[in-house]
């Protein structure tokens, strides 16, 4: 129910928007949205516990391991297991250049999600990865968990952590920062998985981009 309402707010987002392009319409972002609570969509859409508190002793990461994938090894280590999966998705709109950032742990044992999202402008989708990359390292490491591992649907970030495709200047900066952030980590490691793998995160990152709610954390 949760996606289907979030698709119907997008839709009238995008209504809306040609609404004042072509027929120089005023149209209330409260018209937009009226369909989506605000006090509960990020519990309808993200299945959101904000009273939860972490515990990396008794979490338990996502029992699956999906083979033939790429992926990067930028921790201490080179060889470890993850104590956490992190979901990471950026979202980018060309023509407005506003995108979102998501970063997501889901709790299978405690059936709760925590992480954040935010928005912000930009000049690719990748550029997105990068951000919600970064912002899902972070969060681990905060967090205390020591050995992590990060899903993404992108190949590219994934090849610009191996070091395989050239780096654009927009990038270095936040990519040296992901490398730092991850060397004060036992083991870290970006896998690229299909998006399915990454539905939270995606979710997320998409309604943030798009004003549905606001950069949180959760």
């Amino acid at each position: 129910m949760a996606p289907f309402r979030v698709t119907q707010a997008l839709s009238k987002c995008k209504i809306a928007r040609n609404s004042i392009m072509f027929r120089m319409l005023h149209n209330d972002s409260s018209n937009i949205l009226s369909d989506v609570p605000k006090a509960g969509i990020l519990r309808q859409t993200l299945n959101q516990n904000n009273a939860t508190k972490i515990d990396p002793r008794t979490y338990q990461a996502p029992d699956f391991h999906p083979s033939g994938i790429q992926e990067a090894s930028i921790g201490r280590n080179q060889q470890g297991s993850a104590d956490v999966v992190m979901q990471t998705y950026g979202s980018w709109h060309k023509r407005s250049m506003t995108g979102g950032a998501a970063w997501i742990m889901q709790d299978d044992h405690l059936q709760v999600i925590h992480g954040g999202c935010l928005q912000n402008y930009g000049v690719s989708a990748l550029q997105m990865e990068v951000l919600a990359c970064f912002h899902g390292i972070e969060w681990a490491r905060v967090h205390r968990f020591h050995n992590v591992s990060i899903y993404t649907n992108s190949c590219n970030l994934v090849q610009l952590l191996q070091g395989s495709i050239p780096l654009d200047i927009a990038l270095i900066s936040k990519i040296q920062e992901i490398r730092y952030q991850a060397l004060l980590l036992n083991w870290c490691c970006v896998k690229k998985v299909p998006k399915s793998q990454v539905r939270h995160a995606f979710n997320a990152a998409v309604a943030c981009r798009a004003g549905v709610f606001p950069p949180s954390m959760f």
